[in-house]
């Protein structure tokens, strides 16, 4: 059986300085208010040449992502899309299989 080698995903949110996670980080200690549409215009620049990661901005076609709200993370099991939910402080995920927190 041959198996997906799953770093480049965990590269991918873990990563030193380079993963949605320091991404995020650094998104949150710059001066000013910081939005979702803040973070995630971050992450489309800084993640743009990934190929495990898109966004609306990335692949503005894709009906099934809206422009500055969703992002996805292609996984080896499929897609996941997230997205912010208003007044709450976590990214909710959806795939086919169910939410994530």
């Amino acid at each position: 059986i041959d198996y997906f080698n799953n770093q480049i995903i965990v590269d991918l949110v873990e990563q030193q300085h380079k993963g949605i996670i320091s991404i995020l980080d650094e998104a949150c200690l710059s001066v000013g208010k910081v939005t979702d549409t803040v973070c995630l215009d971050s992450m489309d620049t800084k993640l743009a040449q990934h190929p495990h990661y898109t966004s609306r901005k990335h692949s503005p076609t894709d009906k099934t992502m809206d422009f500055q709200k969703h992002f996805r993370i292609r996984h080896y099991a499929g897609d996941v899309t997230t997205w912010q939910q208003p007044d709450e402080a976590s990214w909710l995920a959806v795939t086919r299989h169910g939410f994530a927190f």
